[in-house]
């Protein structure tokens, strides 16, 4: 009986904490700046020879934003574009 109460008392503590990290990541993708750190983010965990640039980026991950400028490059080949 008290292992299975151990059990429970951890299943619901994993759930909560996984519903907090949740929350937290749901009001961080609306603040100004998530769209920038996540298209940085993006950039630094591409593989060897990708490459990624991104300027005058602006907006959040859940209402949108703009990018000035982007650059995406695998060896000799990019494509760019302006806003």
């Amino acid at each position: 009986m008290k292992t299975l109460r151990l059990t429970l008392r951890l299943l619901v503590a994993t759930l909560l904490a996984l519903l907090v990290m949740t929350g937290v990541a749901w009001l961080w993708s609306g603040t100004g700046s998530s769209l920038a750190t996540a298209l940085d983010q993006a950039a630094h965990h591409l593989p060897a020879g990708h490459a990624l640039e991104v300027k005058q980026v602006k907006g959040s991950l859940r209402s949108g934003g703009t990018i000035g400028w982007l650059r995406w490059q695998q060896g000799a080949a990019s494509c760019a574009s302006t806003s």
